[in-house]
């Protein structure tokens, strides 16, 4: 397949031919710790450009790739999040260890573009915080996050379409750890999401 653009048009053309004929809707699932935004995002950026209708636009799976770039788009709409900071480049964890101590301990550390539960922590104090910073890989940066104690083990999830809140999942913990990820074997429930949001 190639993208192409012909007289201000974008299009398709696959084995020499140019495709008119395009689909109307396209659900996209691209898990997101592996979405390459030049090669990934120019495919949708292209279909959506031609008039595809993506689930799943190229903006939304990029405010998903990174944990720190999510937190700024749900504080921008409003949503209480426990304080969080994060840094750029690769080298400044070991800096943002005194940065983050107003945070208090414990405190969640993520890397930003972890997945399914791994590279998640729960930094009992400062000498723990130094430890960590030699143990982990520091191909993307990480964030530091107040630790909600009343959260532990649990996650809520809510989809959200058009502005309006369709579907909502508590995810549990069932061996007392923090992360409560599906991929780890936890539990599932639906419920009923009494807090209003307006996206």
């Amino acid at each position: 397949m190639v993208l192409a653009l012909f007289l201000y048009i974008s299009g398709l053309r696959i084995n020499g031919e140019l495709i008119t004929a395009y689909p109307q809707v396209v659900v996209v699932r691209v898990p997101t710790p592996w979405v390459q935004s030049d090669s990934d995002i120019t495919v949708l950026r292209h279909l959506e450009k031609m008039g595809c209708r993506l689930m799943n636009r190229p903006q939304a799976i990029l405010n998903c790739v990174n944990k720190f770039w999510t937190f700024q788009e749900l504080a921008g709409r409003g949503v209480p999040l426990p304080d969080t900071f994060s840094y750029g480049g690769h080298e400044n964890f070991a800096k943002m260890i005194d940065e983050a101590e107003v945070l208090e301990f414990p405190m969640v550390v993520k890397n930003t573009r972890g997945h399914r539960g791994k590279a998640v922590f729960l930094a009992r104090d400062k000498h723990h915080l130094a430890d960590l910073s030699h143990l982990i890989r520091h191909e993307a940066p990480y964030l530091f996050q107040k630790y909600v104690k009343e959260s532990h083990g649990r996650d809520v999830r809510v989809i959200v379409v058009g502005g309006r809140v369709v579907g909502t999942m508590l995810r549990c913990s069932t061996d007392g750890r923090m992360q409560s990820n599906c991929s780890l074997g936890k539990n599932n429930a639906s419920i009923f999401l009494v807090y209003k949001v307006t996206l």
